[in-house]
């Protein structure tokens, strides 16, 4: 029913093959072991975590297999004695972590690790102490307290996550950032720390750290990453340095501020020389002690920011000892608060981010499919359904009653496999009202079949708008449309989403939006074609596009499979802010139509689109056209084989990172192109040619070509 083509991870065709140390694509595979108190001379105690996703013969020399989400009282009482128990039965009532089902960075539904503190209410240390809520990696050699450097030490990594901080409502300090509360000008949250201690005997010493928070100040927010040490890194030399707590740098930003209730991608990267040459790679001759840069990408728009990229000074390297723990996806803060958040796709590699060359482990077209929970039902509808049924699993109202009747925000209808043939009497009407954390779903029941038909009505006659949303915060999840005689869907509303579908055989579009923020996602659209047809609506061909974004704002398109449609690919004529993303364009042009595999402007209403990480190939005419559109931005796109040009650009369109080849042409306009592949000289290959493999269309790292394209990040 529903096609996917899915890259794999791939690495550089070199003897230095990037590590792949942890990952966590969501949480699914992961177990969470019961609290346990550590140590006699700790606040602490930890929760250990089991799962298939952690590459254990990867991780020995750089980390051993204690993956633990720690949990540390900043008290000054610690939790042992006889009363150790109640303690820590007092401390999980502030600290909580759980594996749960919401909806993700790009709007489908993702297993994410949840993680909670709040203020501190209790007798337990000092009133006002702060819980802290880390998942942290250790070191194997962490208290070894021997001879030096394990030989296998990791100089640099890459790590990246989403994270969405969560609003909770019945906390009256509901909002994680609001730091007002607090005395003092100190007001911070932390988001991630790597440290060197634990080395050379000095056991539970701070040694060199680096730290990623959020600051507040009378002007605002801003990131700092901050280079510093404690006092317990004394007894180890380090220039300039006698003894006492000191910054060595801070780098801050005002720049990619996150709100509460929005994903966000954090991605740090650290490099520090080898401890005995004290060498980089000829290209980073400036790096004498090291390098940290910091990227945030929000998904309101997914723009990365960088935020900090230091080179040189004082770094994890100055005293030739390597990490021994990193904390990530932490929940602490000076504020006091309760704070919270949501944990989506962890990895930490061994290389940075530069050097990787691997596929985007969201790869191009629809992602696997992850249905909503049967349990979650709350309304049942079914072809043969009688709507003066209750719409329970074994009484099932029809699809159009069971959407009904599902008003409340956070409803979930559950379609039962069959087939509901439409007439000019009859269409799938979507007019309920969600919220942005409680969307209203539609979804094919698990394991079950739905059609959506239209064939028995014949083209031009009657509203052809056959499977029709309106209002908003809403999702359509795992039907089949097709044989409608103009639009598979029509999107009027705001913030629905239209996810996992197919929509085939269609007169005009799979899809027409005139509406605003609304999320295309994971779709696999294919012949909509109106060749033949030339009254009305129909235009032999030139109007049957395969997403076509005719109005509106901030509307995305992601991780779509568009192929054999007459008119374009994807078009976001007239509309504003649209996003095209990480979708594969394939075998589009028909009869008039115009052939391209992307669009992204027109009539010179469209402006700031943004076209990135798309694969396009064999249309017949341009593969992505900027179309009069303003201020567009086309970013590592590839386009193979096109009959038209690759890349058509208007004056001011921003065209960086991208790739063509044995297109009828590379580009017209001039734009304001860096780093593509035109501007390079040399002889570009692909990994592979052919469909369905995992690197085809990779672009060969050679040194010349690397990180191009849209195989890599």
């Amino acid at each position: 029913m529903r096609k996917s083509i899915l890259g794999n991870l791939r690495y550089n065709n070199s003897s230095n093959v990037p590590k792949k140390i942890l990952h966590f694509p969501d949480f699914s595979s992961v177990t969470l072991g019961t609290p346990v108190v550590v140590g006699s001379s700790t606040k602490q105690y930890t929760q250990t975590i089991t799962s298939s996703s952690i590459v254990s013969s990867v991780m020995n020399g750089f980390f051993d297999t204690n993956y633990t989400l720690q949990m540390q009282l900043t008290a000054d009482r610690d939790i042992v004695g006889a009363d150790a128990a109640a303690k820590v039965a007092d401390l999980t009532t502030l600290i909580e972590n759980s594996i749960v089902t919401v909806p993700g960075p790009y709007g489908t539904n993702v297993q994410a690790l949840y993680q909670n503190t709040k203020t501190r209410t209790t007798a337990i240390g000092t009133a006002n102490s702060q819980p802290q809520n880390w998942f942290r990696v250790l070191r194997d050699a962490l208290g070894a307290g021997g001879s030096g450097v394990p030989g296998s030490a990791m100089k640099k990594f890459y790590c990246s996550y989403w994270v969405k901080m969560q609003v909770d409502g019945a906390d009256p300090l509901a909002t994680n950032l609001d730091f007002s509360h607090v005395s003092g000008n100190a007001f911070w949250r932390v988001f991630f720390d790597v440290k060197s201690g634990g080395y050379l005997g000095y056991e539970g010493g701070g040694d060199l750290r680096i730290t990623v928070r959020i600051h507040e100040d009378a002007t605002g927010l801003y990131w700092r990453t901050q280079m510093d040490n404690s006092a317990a890194n004394a007894p180890i030399s380090i220039p300039g340095v006698t003894g006492s707590p000191a910054t060595f740098w801070q780098v801050d930003s005002r720049e990619s501020i996150p709100s509460d209730g929005e994903w966000f991608k954090f991605e740090v990267e650290m490099t520090v020389p080898d401890p005995v040459t004290r060498s980089y790679p000829s290209d980073h001759p400036d790096l004498t002690t090291g390098r940290t840069k910091v990227s945030i990408t929000r998904a309101s728009t997914m723009q990365s920011v960088v935020i900090c990229d230091k080179r040189g000074g004082v770094h994890m390297g100055v005293h030739d000892l390597p990490w021994s723990q990193m904390f990530f996806a932490g929940v602490y803060s000076l504020a006091g608060g309760q704070i919270n958040q949501y944990i989506y796709d962890l990895q930490i590699w061994d290389k940075t981010k530069r050097e990787l060359g691997y596929i985007d482990a969201r790869n191009h077209g629809p992602l696997p499919w992850v249905p909503t929970p049967l349990s979650k039902g709350t309304m049942f509808g079914a072809s043969d359904g009688n709507d003066a049924n209750p719409g329970t699993e074994a009484s099932p109202k029809t699809y159009q009653g069971a959407i009904n009747a599902a008003t409340a925000p956070g409803s979930v209808v559950f379609f039962r496999g069959g087939t509901i043939a439409l007439t000019t009497a009859a269409h799938l009407s979507l007019w309920n009202v969600g919220t942005a954390e409680q969307p209203i779903i539609y979804e094919a029941y698990p394991g079950e079949t739905v059609i959506i038909d239209g064939s028995a009505i014949t083209p031009g006659v009657g509203n052809q708008r056959r499977v029709n949303f309106s209002d908003s915060y809403q999702k359509l999840r795992g039907v089949i449309i097709q044989y409608m005689p103009e639009y598979g869907v029509y999107s009027g509303g705001t913030h629905n989403t239209v996810d996992g579908n197919e929509i085939r055989y269609c007169k005009l579009s799979g899809i027409l939006n005139t509406g605003s923020y609304n999320s295309f996602i994971n779709n696999w659209i294919h012949h909509c074609s109106d060749v033949g047809l030339n009254t009305g609506n129909y235009a032999d061909g030139g109007n049957a596009d395969g997403i076509s974004i005719s109005s509106g704002t901030g509307n995305s398109v992601m991780h779509n499979l568009i192929e054999d449609c007459a008119d374009d690919g994807a078009d976001t004529w007239q509309s504003q802010s649209p996003l095209v993303r990480y979708n594969i364009v394939r075998r589009i042009g028909l009869g008039s139509g115009n052939g391209n595999g992307i669009k992204a402007g027109g009539a010179s209403v469209g402006a700031n689109a943004v076209v990135d990480h798309n694969l396009v190939y064999d249309v017949v005419n341009n593969g992505v056209d900027a179309n009069t559109g303003i201020n567009v931005t086309m970013r590592k796109n590839t386009v193979w084989g096109v009959g038209g040009v690759a890349f058509v650009l208007e004056a001011d369109t921003i065209c960086e990172g991208n790739v063509e080849s044995g297109n009828g042409s590379t580009k017209t306009g001039t734009g304001i192109p860096t780093r593509n592949s035109w501007d390079r000289t040399g002889t570009l290959a692909f990994e592979s040619t052919t469909e369905g493999d995992a690197d085809f269309l990779a672009v060969t790292q050679d040194g010349t070509f690397d990180g191009i394209g849209a195989h890599y990040l």
